[in-house]
């Protein structure tokens, strides 16, 4: 049997009345602070250890609940607030709710006595991993003990292994650099710290303030797990197989968990679980939602568009099958053949040698080391299980100080790849100068998170990192658990924090940002009124003339014949402006519209439009027009954006094979009217050898499309 795992922990409260005053500095009063670190620690045991004991003592209660001796003037005002139990939201109510000041002390050297035998008491026989007594108190009492007592404690907690922990005053604070406000300790509080320092120091227990206390506990943590090897054999050739395990080193974390169902029933304080729950399944047809099918009727498919497909028990005995679990090596390569576009999945695996397995270690170690020395990969197949998809992957090897070891990722398959093409950014029309990289240098330099403070840590240390997106999710859970009728709170200002560039780095960056502005130097251009709005502003004037009324010369108006007027305006002047390329002169209206100012993007594809129709949605053998037309569109592209014409006309290639206009693709190769090179625009990402293959590769666009007849088939109809 695995061993557990489970924490048994005692929070012992003081509620007395010295820490309910508040601090000379206006902060909480100690009684806050506590209740509020209480809170804490339940609610990161509710998200991280659900499985924990924790239990409540309070010092200072007006009645004596215990297990041990209440005549005993040391035990007296203890309680047992909350027995030991795995934490929930409703303790959490409890003690906002039940858990108030009082005006009894208490001697905290009884209630740690009082803690260490509540918790072997409900432990029973219980096996637990760790047991922890955390002690909250302001110690302005002073216990009336001796050595002797003293080490009986100490004796008490060693043979229990109780571990004790003490969260308030810091007694081991310098008195040189004690804080104004903490300077009027008394004679108590003195004996009583200087008590707790030989207990806490024979013990090796640990001492921390509220404030560190909460600096830990401020973010939530996510239940740890102890990582699980996938043990499987690397097998190199047929002769060899080191016994070898993977462990995750990199993986997406997954924000939300299975949720638990549970059905609400009449009454709103009623609820039942999913087992409690009959659930009955049944089938009908389509058509006719009343006929029931039975269950072994039915077999199962797939919808492909809006057929469905059946999926049979015979289809399933033809699936493919990868075969037992395996990590085969395909082969070995050089490293500089692998690069980062050619990795994928969701993490990475460190596969290291079988424990307890000598020979696995050394075996590996010489493979490591050879990849290493010879600048090498190697190509795997790895099978995670029986009947899961197989997958290719690289592995890396990883020599550190202290351990080697080979890195597993995922290669990415050829239908991974997604090609983009993007116009290339060495332009000579903007070329910077030296002043302008080097503000951009010193930008960047400023910026630097892995950069180090004062202190020597770094700005952004991945590793200390916490996902802001799993901490607000936390805190929406914990606020929706315990108000479940107020609106959702805001981010915390803790997590608003992680979103926000860190403040040292906008200090450094301010000198840089200046050194930017001063050499990129910004100027407005002013938009150039087109023809276009010459022609809508005299529109707007003649709007505008005619909305003004004349006045009337008689009480009676004539009633006048509604004639069309005949305007001499700009209007009708302009009413035939070109609004769209056309078939009927593609080219005239492509030159207006582009001097009349419309985006380049949208006339190009317009154009487009225009030439497709008139040669693949056409009878006419007159290619001039279109040619005419292509010819416009391709000399505009050449000069203002290459990448528009290149994506189209290796589309329209396609095209014209396919539906057998080889006569126009031919003048089109006999004028070089094809892919524009970098030769004609350097930001063309097409060079001479792909214009090359754009005008040879014409049998190959078709295929096998065309295939042979088989002639066969069609005489046998006439038999």
């Amino acid at each position: 049997m695995a061993p557990s795992s489970v924490e048994a922990t005692v929070l012992i409260l003081d509620i007395g009345p010295s820490v309910a005053r508040k601090e000379k500095n206006g902060t909480l009063s100690f009684y806050e602070k506590a209740r509020s670190c209480i809170m804490r620690i339940i609610e990161r045991k509710i998200f991280s250890r659900p499985c924990d004991l924790i239990g409540v003592i309070i010092m200072g209660s007006e009645d004596t609940n215990h297990y041990f001796d209440s005549n005993d003037h040391r035990y007296r005002n203890l309680s047992i607030a909350i027995k030991l139990t795995t934490p929930s939201w409703d303790l959490i109510e409890n003690l906002a709710e039940n858990v108030k000041t009082s005006e009894y002390n208490a001697d905290w050297i009884g209630a740690l006595i009082v803690a260490a035998d509540f918790l072997e008491s409900d432990l029973g026989n219980t096996k637990v991993a760790h047991k922890k007594i955390v002690l909250m108190t302001d110690l302005k009492t002073c216990p009336k003990v001796n050595e002797v007592d003293i080490s009986s404690v100490v004796d008490m907690y060693q043979s229990k292994e109780l571990e004790l922990i003490v969260i308030g005053p810091d007694i081991w604070i310098d008195e040189d650099s004690e804080p104004a406000y903490m300077m009027d300790k008394g004679k108590q509080q003195e004996e009583s710290e200087i008590i707790l320092k030989k207990i806490v120091s024979d013990l090796s227990g640990i001492t921390c303030s509220f404030e560190e206390a909460l600096l830990q506990l401020i973010f939530h943590k996510r239940k740890a797990t102890n990582p699980y090897p996938w043990n499987v054999d690397l097998c190199i050739g047929s002769n060899i197989s080191i016994p070898v395990s993977g462990y995750g080193k990199i993986r997406d974390d997954k924000t939300i968990g299975q949720w638990r169902k549970r059905y609400k029933g009449p009454n709103d304080e009623q609820y039942f679980n999913p087992d409690q729950i009959i659930n009955k399944k049944s089938y009908f047809q389509k058509e006719d939602n009343t006929t029931a099918v039975d269950e072994l009727d039915i077999v199962s498919g797939y919808l492909y568009g809006q057929t469905a497909v059946p999926f049979t028990k015979l289809d399933k005995t033809m699936e493919y099958e990868s075969g037992p679990k395996c990590l085969t090596v395909f082969g070995f390569t050089k490293r500089s053949n692998i690069n980062w576009n050619n990795l994928s999945g969701d993490g990475t695996t460190y596969v290291v040698a079988r424990k307890g397995d000598e020979n696995a270690t050394i075996a590996l170690d010489a493979l490591v080391t050879t990849l290493e020395r010879l600048n090498l990969v190697a190509i795997v197949r790895k099978v995670y299980n029986k009947s899961t998809a197989p997958h290719m992957n690289v592995l890396f090897p990883n020599v550190d100080d202290d351990y080697k070891c080979l890195s597993m990722i995922n290669l990415a398959y050829k239908e991974d790849y997604r090609y983009m093409a993007f116009p290339s950014l060495n332009k000579k029309k903007y070329i910077a100068n030296d002043d302008q990289i080097k503000a951009i240098d010193d930008l960047i330099d400023s910026m630097d998170l892995s950069a180090v403070d004062e202190y020597g840590r770094e700005f952004l240390s991945l590793e200390n990192s916490v996902n802001p997106v799993i901490q607000h999710f936390f805190d929406t859970i914990s606020h929706r658990a315990r108000h479940p009728d107020e609106p959702l709170p805001p981010i915390r200002p803790e997590v608003q924090e992680l979103l926000e560039v860190p403040i040292p780095i906008t200090k450094i960056m301010l000198e840089p940002l200046e050194s930017v502005k001063k050499n990129f130097e910004l100027i407005i251009h002013e938009k150039v009124k087109t023809g276009k709005y010459w022609v809508n502003q005299n529109l707007k004037q003649e709007d505008k003339s005619s909305d003004i009324a004349e006045p009337s010369t008689s009480s009676i108006t004539p009633k006048v014949s509604t004639v069309p007027k005949v305007s001499t305006s700009v209007a009708s002047i302009m009413a035939s402006q070109t609004t769209r390329v056309g078939t009927v002169n593609p080219v005239k209206d492509f030159t207006e519209l582009l001097q009349n100012g419309e985006p380049f993007d949208s006339v190009c594809e317009q154009m487009i439009e225009s030439i497709e129709r008139l040669v693949l949605f056409t009878l006419s053998s007159n290619n001039t027009k279109p040619l005419s037309a292509l010819k416009a569109l391709r000399v505009e592209c050449v000069l203002k954006n290459t990448l528009i014409f290149n994506n189209w006309i290796s589309q329209f290639k396609v095209a014209l094979l396919e539906r057998c206009k080889e006569d126009f693709f031919d003048v089109l190769v006999a004028q070089k009217l094809g892919l524009i090179t970098k030769t004609e625009n350097p930001s063309s990402t097409c060079d001479e050898a792909a214009a090359v293959l754009f005008y040879n590769a014409k049998s190959n666009q078709r295929g096998n499309n065309l295939n042979e007849i088989d002639t066969s088939e069609i005489d046998n109809l006439f038999d």
